[in-house]
């Protein structure tokens, strides 16, 4: 990934990710990559079909992948 998609993407995470984080279930966003390709990645809690349906395929043409994780939680390093 060049530095000009990693800005992109990070401004891309920067304005929607309150909107994204607000849907049921969405524990997370970050950058990554699919298909070798960058992509924002919404994390979600579990497989519920109606919050993905509310999940942009792209967002100003970059992909968004929707990946389960369950819940996030933080630990000492």
């Amino acid at each position: 990934m060049n530095p000009d998609e990693n800005q992109n993407i990070k401004n891309l995470i920067h304005q929607h990710a309150d909107r994204l984080m607000k849907l049921p279930g969405v524990v997370g966003v970050g950058q990554g990559l699919h298909e070798n390709k960058p992509c924002i990645r919404v994390f979600l809690q579990e497989d519920l079909p109606g919050v993905k349906k509310k999940i942009p395929n792209s967002l100003d043409g970059v992909s968004v992948v929707t990946q389960v994780t369950g819940p996030f939680r933080s630990s000492a390093l």
